[in-house]
């Protein structure tokens, strides 16, 4: 265990009775299965440190807005990069399925299904209509805050990511795939599926995001 995974995991363990609405049991079980799951795997941005910054953001938008099930949206945090492989179109279903298996295994109490379905949401981002499950939305903007993050704090996620994919793809391939990504979204009327994440947030990620797309043009 090193000490940043340490000092997120620690984070995240004293949130999980603070930010719910019912004290959320983390057992020792968990810890050592997240610590695991989140060291496997070629990793520079979706590591603990970012399941204790999206947890941030849902503590940030818990105290302004409604949520209906956070314990599962709490959960669903927790394990929704545990499984992450930049050549792997599966990440997601298979993070879902460690989900579930480590809450019934625990008896925590929180719904295994929802927690499930919330992390296979994220396999959709930007493709779905969240509007209809306010809670799945706001799980979603928590875990795409990085976007509206400081010039410095975005630069940092766009190295993370192409580091992750240097060993999947090679490096004009992956500018080109990055570049049609990053377009996507500055076409997209909104970055941000909640009102309270677009207000915040949407001027700082298009500036982020276009600064990205220019200077993958200009390599």
């Amino acid at each position: 265990m090193n000490d940043t995974d340490k000092r997120a995991l620690d984070e995240l363990s004293a949130r999980a009775s603070a930010t719910t609405l019912a004290p959320l049991p983390f057992p020792e079980a968990w810890r050592e299965v997240l610590l695991g799951a989140y060291a496997e795997g070629r990793r520079a941005y979706h590591t603990l440190s970012h399941v204790a910054e999206v947890a941030r953001q849902f503590d940030f938008a818990r105290a302004r807005v409604e949520v209906r099930d956070e314990p599962a949206v709490f959960v669903a945090i927790l394990f929704h990069d545990a499984i992450y492989d930049a050549k792997a179109t599966d990440n997601e279903a298979r993070s879902a399925a460690l989900a579930r298996e480590w809450i019934e295994r625990s008896n925590a109490p929180v719904s295994a299904e929802r927690v499930s379905a919330l992390i296979v949401a994220t396999a959709s981002h930007g493709a779905i209509d969240a509007s209809a499950d306010p809670d799945l939305a706001l799980f979603l903007d928590c875990d795409l805050a990085i976007l509206g993050a400081s010039a410095t704090a975005y630069a940092a996620y766009e190295r993370g990511v192409a580091y992750e994919y240097a060993e999947a793809y090679p490096e004009d391939l992956f500018r080109k795939g990055r570049a049609a990504f990053l377009e996507r979204l500055l076409a997209k009327p909104r970055l941000f599926a909640t009102d309270l994440f677009h207000d915040t947030f949407d001027t700082r990620a298009r500036a982020n995001v276009a600064s990205a797309l220019a200077a993958l043009r200009d390599e």
